[in-house]
């Protein structure tokens, strides 16, 4: 009886630790990402989970945890949605649009050398492109400071999301890289392709 109780003590101690080590990365990722772009966020995170430290974080854990923040990303609006995808900072990206729309009006005018109708049909996409471009912008843009605040807060989880996946995919390889060495001690596998 005393063992099992030893082994439960020594079981918990490591999900705490486990636990608070998620906890770390989790609020490490959301305060790198916080007020961040889709690719800045990928960028952040992609440096903290390259990071050493994260390894003795169960997986399991992990997988609980993006089975909640999926859960929780269900109760936001289809406006908190777009204005996520929408990258709400537009200000920030307009040089990025108007190159896109210099790259399409060359498109348009080489496309339009070749055939009448390949030029149509390019201009076609580059009026779809700064329609749908406007309409992002007017249609996600906060206008009370409770959207701000909603916009804000499902833009945090799913940067949470995107941190808990690749922490998720790093420990995975981990795994797979483990039982690989291990099968290779016992002379199961043999290193052809590495």
């Amino acid at each position: 009886m005393a063992l099992a109780l030893e082994n439960s003590k020594e079981t918990s101690e490591k999900e705490s630790k486990s636990a608070a080590l998620l906890n770390k990365y989790l609020s490490t990722a959301v305060k790198l990402t916080h007020g961040e772009t889709i690719i800045g966020a990928h960028k952040a995170i992609n440096d903290l989970v390259k990071r050493s430290g994260w390894d003795e974080i169960k997986r399991e854990d992990v997988e609980a945890k993006r089975a909640e923040v999926k859960a929780e990303l269900k109760n936001y609006s289809f406006k908190d949605k777009v204005s996520y995808f929408a990258n709400i900072k537009a200000d920030e990206h307009g040089r990025e649009t108007y190159i896109k729309l210099g790259v399409l009006a060359t498109a348009m005018s080489v496309a339009h050398g070749v055939s009448p109708e390949a030029g149509m049909a390019v201009g076609l996409a580059a009026a779809a492109y700064v329609g749908a471009k406007i309409a992002a912008k007017e249609y996600s843009t906060p206008e009370t400071p409770k959207q701000l605040f909603s916009t804000a807060d499902y833009a945090d989880l799913k940067h949470t999301q995107m941190a808990l996946r690749k922490l998720s995919r790093k420990l995975e390889k981990k795994e797979i890289n483990d039982m690989i060495h291990a099968a290779m001690i016992k002379g199961v596998v043999y290193p052809m392709g590495r």
